[in-house]
């Protein structure tokens, strides 16, 4: 009884709370997001568990890739976009007037793997590094690995495969002879044979890798929409942290069309929901400044860029002050 007399309370807490906020200016929310390996998530669970409605919101989470999605953003057919920062911070300063308001991997999430045979990163020199696309989150990350690793990013090929999942299958059918990937897919390619080379994510290098960005214009035309936006990718980012992993699970299987049982998921699940999970999606300048400096790899120019006018951390500030942040994370710390 008492844990049902808790369960109750809550409810009638988040429905006060809820009823309490300013209805959103349009009923609509259109959220684009870049990778279908789990990055994004929690905004799938937060749609699934009904997180927008309870925020006044009926929220369209499509499936965009990078370019694409942030090409809708400037377009105006999305709200909001969930890729990595360099892509953003590129539209920025191509002329596209947004902002970085929240981050859900804080830290560079990448490594280097290669085929069986190449067993140390010099053996990469004249080799092919699959990326997604030139000058994206994984080209800048591979390059930075491969300078810190003491080898000339100019002296290999960086060959455009795609996603995840397709510069896997181009490493593992050997057509390349290294690729960028996600560190949560390390068990996996050691069962495959692959090496992992160089793992940024081992170095904990701050970094923004799970940017949730908007326009200007939308920051300054729907404020309340915005707010009502991050307080459902909130809840959803602390269930996907601490709620039943069950729930998680088959809500990541249906968005990455993975049976339950399939071992990417899991991996998926374990990386994002545990190893490389944290409490509270915010951006922060030193995440954005040590993005802006290996963007200065291709680009020396990158440096002198001022990370206060890519980012905007008040939403997250405003939500955290208020303690709703808190009031989520001992919520689902409950359960």
């Amino acid at each position: 009884m008492f844990v049902i007399f808790i369960a109750l309370l809550f409810g009638l807490v988040e429905a006060r709370v809820s009823a309490a906020q300013p209805k959103p200016e349009k009923a609509t929310v259109h959220i684009g997001y870049a990778s279908q390996s789990g990055a994004f998530a929690q905004l799938w669970i937060a749609a699934q568990k009904g997180y927008f409605n309870s925020e006044g919101l009926n929220a369209e989470i499509l499936f965009t890739r990078t370019v694409t999605g942030v090409q809708a953003m400037i377009s105006g057919e999305l709200d909001f976009v969930a890729t990595g920062c360099p892509e953003l911070f590129r539209a920025k300063r191509s002329g596209f007037d947004l902002r970085v308001i929240a981050d859900f991997a804080p830290v560079n999430v990448y490594l280097i793997a290669s085929r069986k045979e190449i067993t140390d990163p010099k053996q990469l020199k004249g080799k092919s590094i699959g990326v997604n696309q030139l000058l994206d989150t994984s080209h800048v990350s591979a390059r930075f690995a491969l300078r810190h690793a003491g080898v000339d990013p100019d002296s290999v090929n960086f060959i455009q495969v795609g996603s995840t999942p397709e510069r896997f299958a181009a490493l593992r059918a050997g057509t390349i002879d290294g690729a960028v990937q996600a560190a949560l897919f390390k068990p996996v390619l050691a069962k495959q044979g692959l090496n992992s080379l160089i793992s940024l994510y081992d170095m904990k290098i701050p970094y923004c890798s799970g940017g949730f960005a908007a326009s200007a214009a939308t920051l300054r035309k729907y404020p309340r929409l915005v707010e009502a936006t991050m307080r459902a990718v909130v809840r959803g980012h602390a269930f996907l942290g601490k709620g039943p992993e069950d729930q998680s699970k088959a809500i990541m299987a249906r968005y990455m069309r993975l049976p339950v049982t399939d071992p990417r998921l899991a991996a998926s699940y374990g990386f994002f929901a545990k190893d490389a999970y944290f409490g509270t999606p915010k951006i922060t300048a030193e995440s954005a400044r040590t993005t802006l400096d290996m963007m200065s790899e291709t680009d020396p120019s990158w440096k002198k860029e001022r990370t206060e006018s890519f980012i905007d951390a008040s939403i997250m500030s405003r939500l955290e002050t208020a303690g709703f942040i808190d009031a989520v994370n001992k919520e689902f710390r409950s359960k």
